[in-house]
């Protein structure tokens, strides 16, 4: 992404799940990535993946003072820019007596939305092949149930996406309606995925092994929590 302006930059990070000395998961951890630009992070089970993205996407906090954070070339906390974050774990947080209608409703309220937040819902549940929208959640597949929650984020129009393993339980025809949907987007993106489909094209690969200390062993354990299926 030559010749684009930094999106984010971490400088320095260190974080640790233990306070009891043992080795940080990450130390003098350096990340950037370019505004548009496409990033997929691989590397084994357990191995700090989703860690990663909860710290990105300001859900976990490093307590270790001397890293920095710029965002769009200004100085930042990470909690700061959630605002500009759209993030999709890899477990659906719906509500199981609630309708697709209902849930774009909720999630419209929780954050600062543009105008057509519901329509361009649709619009992705359309293009996902998902027309179900007036029974409770309860009834649904696990696709479709994955289909929904991505579509809730998605929508968002955020400048920078944090997906966890977000084509899991996706068929073919909704794996590339999410391939052509990340292709199109002008955000930025950081995408986990074990099994990355063929088409999926991005304009950079990180191994998250070059960022994680070779003896940080129990801090390892410790990511597995939050990291199983990554």
């Amino acid at each position: 992404m030559s010749g684009q302006r930094h999106l984010l930059v971490l400088r320095d990070l260190v974080f640790s799940y233990t306070t009891d000395g043992s080795p940080p998961l990450f130390e003098g951890l350096n990340f950037e990535i370019a505004q548009g630009e496409k990033v997929l992070l691989v590397g084994p089970n357990g191995s700090g993946k989703t860690t990663l993205l909860n710290l990105l996407a300001g859900l976990l906090e490093s307590y270790h003072p001397r890293y920095q954070a710029f965002w769009a070339g200004k100085p930042v906390r990470l909690q700061e820019i959630r605002p500009e974050i759209a993030y999709a774990p890899d477990e659906d947080y719906l509500f199981d007596e609630l309708t697709a209608e209902e849930h774009i409703e909720v999630f419209r309220a929780l954050w600062t939305v543009q105008p057509t937040y519901r329509s361009d819902v649709l619009d992705l549940l359309r293009r996902f092949g998902l027309d179900e929208i007036t029974k409770p959640v309860e009834r649904y597949s696990r696709g479709m149930r994955r289909k929904l929650f991505l579509a809730l984020i998605l929508a968002r129009r955020a400048s920078l996406y944090l997906l966890d393993e977000p084509f899991n339980a996706l068929d073919q025809e909704s794996i590339e309606a999410l391939i052509s949907f990340i292709e199109a987007s002008p955000g930025a993106c950081v995408l986990v995925a074990h099994r990355p489909p063929e088409a999926l094209r991005m304009d950079r690969v990180i191994d998250i092994r070059t960022f994680v200390r070779s003896d940080a062993s129990s801090a390892r354990e410790h990511a597995w929590e939050g990291d199983r299926a990554s």
